[in-house]
């Protein structure tokens, strides 16, 4: 499925909670609230993006940009689309703005047993660099370890231009 990937925008909220509700249900967990979410998106440096179709929300994540590297916050795609190669596509546009911007690492910390997006990280190439231990708190379940991701964005090929073809 081809997505559209999107600036957030207060009008894909209500989605974004219907999203974020299956992903948690998925996931065993309790789903974050709109507070949450939008005191994340106040956060200077801190963006948000949706993987839209037609009129639907597939896909959303919340990255926070520092001098040389991405931090991912919150990265989910909608349960039955877990196959459907959004999530490449929105990690794709996560690499292509940070060759755009010269950021070298984009980085994720991930409860462990999420292992769905364990799973996805390692596809892409990303690596485990650090556990974190007892990092993640749920209410009624002990604390959890979180796994520090790093993935190393690739250098962007320029091709040089032959000097015949450069008008003068």
């Amino acid at each position: 499925m081809k997505v559209s990937i999107d600036y957030w925008k207060r009008k894909h909220m209500p989605q974004f909670l219907n999203l974020e509700r299956l992903v948690a249900r998925e996931q065993g967990r309790e789903p974050d609230k709109e507070d949450y979410f939008l005191s994340l998106l106040n956060e200077d440096g801190v963006v948000g993006c949706v993987a839209t179709s037609g009129d639907g929300v597939y896909g959303a994540m919340i990255y926070e940009l520092f001098p040389t590297r991405l931090d991912i916050v919150h990265f989910m795609v909608q349960p039955v689309c877990w196959r459907c190669t959004i999530g490449i596509q929105m990690f794709n546009n996560l690499v292509a703005k940070c060759q755009e911007n010269g950021r070298t690492v984009i980085s994720a910390t991930v409860p462990e047993s999420y292992d769905g997006m364990i799973y996805f990280l390692a596809s892409r190439g990303a690596k485990v660099k650090q556990i974190k231990r007892k990092l993640f708190s749920h209410e009624h379940k002990p604390a959890e370890n979180g796994l520090y991701f790093e993935y190393s964005v690739p250098t962007r090929v320029i091709q040089k231009v032959p000097d015949e073809l450069i008008e003068l």
